[in-house]
């Protein structure tokens, strides 16, 4: 039998990944060992022996203070190697920019890893007063940013609430729960695009719309992210129509 087909083999893999993705959520500000030990239920010496391997292999890196855990260069190298397998980026950028040329926001192309969404791609807008709430690479739980209201909402409801559920208690972090993360859900699904109110920076607003693939499953979330007297209801409906638009021209691309 294969060394890595017993279950410790696989636990030891599920664990030392769900070390990687906690770190890169935290992007630049890091954690220490014992708060990743806290967050995925490990003992503090496991933690500290996988961080440590990791650190080896330059998967993560130290803060200035030496106190914390960033993501390390050799993950960002490891990604390169993917760019021609699936070109959704490369596809979705005339798209983006054709959302930012017409209202001149920022917009943002996000992807779900499993209980969470990373931004792959984001065009920066053209207004002074600029929205630029997450950077490309950040990740957050499923159910926190708009595009992944979005993306839930593509979903069968099953299993949009078993992922919001397994999240459940990351949310406060965000001062979320889930309760109003499924309720964003629903409304999307009802009206066909994501909104909420109150984005992740105070008087910020957003609006998102899912790209399915040729199967009509979620793929990616188009998102406008702008302050909040530019994202009334009336844009609100007229940059959704565009979202929409654009989300179903990269659709088409892709199939």
């Amino acid at each position: 039998m294969d060394e890595f087909d017993d279950s410790l083999g696989r636990r030891g893999i599920n664990r030392v990944m769900g070390v990687l993705k906690l770190v890169a959520a935290s992007q630049e500000a890091g954690l220490r060992a014992a708060e990743v030990a806290a967050e995925l239920g490990l003992s503090y010496t496991t933690t500290h022996r996988i961080l440590q391997g990791l650190l080896a292999e330059q998967a993560v890196e130290k803060s200035p203070d030496g106190k914390r855990y960033c993501i390390g260069p050799e993950i960002s190298l490891l990604g390169l190697a993917r760019t021609g397998h699936f070109p959704l980026r490369s596809l979705s950028i005339d798209s983006m920019l054709r959302i930012r040329a017409a209202f001149g926001e920022t917009c943002y192309l996000t992807v779900r890893s499993q209980l969470d969404s990373v931004c792959i791609h984001r065009e920066v807008g053209t207004h002074t007063r600029k929205v630029m709430s997450i950077d490309t690479g950040s990740r957050r739980p499923m159910g926190v940013v708009i595009g992944s209201i979005a993306y839930l909402a593509g979903l069968p409801e099953p299993v949009s609430d078993s992922i919001v559920q397994a999240n459940a208690h990351r949310y406060p972090h965000y001062q979320l729960d889930a309760a109003e993360v499924l309720e964003r859900v629903r409304w999307a699904r009802k009206k066909g695009y994501a909104y909420t109110r109150t984005g992740l920076r105070p008087g910020t607003r957003s609006v998102s719309a899912v790209i399915v693939d040729a199967a009509g499953q979620p793929l990616a979330a188009l998102s406008v992210v702008a302050v909040t007297d530019r994202l009334m209801a009336a844009r609100r409906d007229e940059i959704a129509m565009i979202l929409i638009r654009e989300a179903k021209a990269i659709s088409s691309r892709i199939r």
